[in-house]
């Protein structure tokens, strides 16, 4: 058995134990980190979620991921992912052109049409930022902004934080995601849930860009904005449990998953997230077996 590990690269670097092992150093290439998350195993078999693979975010964290058994077709396109990625090492630029083993087979226009279920659906992946997007694949901004302007009857969101700002300098409000949602709950009367992590790295900003949002709909008829905020557990020894780290939105017709923060940073400069984003269709012909 063979096996492929990347991450991002650290001073300290772990024993191999024999598999073969790849650092990318994304903070020379993008100013960023590694921030996915995924296993593709034989080709066949997935699985992302928003789980770091350490002893704390699968013990302590509450997390959310999908496994996916016998579907080549999207095994091999997050492989593509994978292989953009791999040979990124010892590199110190982006290439002008990528080869054609990177190009994405599926995306927003074009998505991978499968069974779930019994439920006919639409799948493909997305990733950022743009600078390591190859040809054919979407980006993660796209992905969100589609999911959102579909949306119909609801719009439930689960995120770490909420803070429409680029931090880069002066601050200075990032409009993309948060007037989405202000169109939604507007003009389309999508009601909106929002679960949000509240902790000690929580920006105090955040309490006010969601009162905005709710303020929104304090003199509006069928215009609904409900917000949560989920508190960890504080333990003896002073560390937290069961912060709220998962991040994805459900709408009355998709699914979103996304491993990195729902910000500008992430989404548009820097970070690598690789992302899944499901939809309801009307016709399918690959199948996902349930387990």
């Amino acid at each position: 058995m063979t096996v492929h590990y990347l991450r991002h690269f650290i001073t300290a670097q772990t024993p191999d134990n024999g598999a073969d092992i790849h650092y990318l150093n994304t903070t020379a290439l993008i100013r960023g980190q590694l921030h996915a998350s995924f296993w593709v195993v034989d080709r066949k078999h997935l699985y992302f979620g928003s789980a770091t693979m350490n002893w704390r975010s699968l013990a302590t964290r509450k997390e959310l991921g999908v496994l996916v058994y016998d579907c080549s077709c999207l095994a091999l396109d997050l492989h593509k992912v994978f292989s953009l990625y791999w040979g990124l090492q010892y590199k110190d630029f982006i290439p002008s052109f990528w080869s054609k083993r990177v190009f994405a087979l599926y995306n927003r226009d074009s998505p991978l049409e499968l069974t779930l279920n019994s439920t006919k659906a639409q799948a493909y992946i997305s990733t950022s930022p743009s600078l390591l997007i190859p040809r054919d694949r979407s980006s993660d901004l796209e992905a969100i902004s589609r999911v959102i302007q579909e949306a119909h009857s609801f719009l439930y969101i689960s995120i770490t934080d909420y803070l429409p700002l680029l931090k880069s300098g002066a601050h200075s409000y990032w409009s993309r995601i948060d007037g989405l949602i202000r169109d939604a709950l507007i003009l389309r009367r999508v009601r909106v849930r929002m679960l949000v992590s509240c902790w000690e790295h929580t920006d105090p900003l955040t309490f006010n860009f969601i009162w905005s949002l709710r303020s929104l709909c304090m003199e509006q008829s069928n215009c609904s904005l409900e917000a949560r905020f989920f508190s960890p557990r504080e333990q003896r020894d002073g560390s937290l449990q069961r912060i709220n780290h998962n991040r994805f939105m459900v709408t009355d017709s998709a699914v979103y998953l996304v491993h990195g923060r729902i910000s500008c940073e992430t989404l548009s400069q820097r970070g690598v997230p690789s992302n899944f984003a499901w939809n309801t269709c009307r016709r399918g012909t690959c199948k996902y077996k349930n387990n």
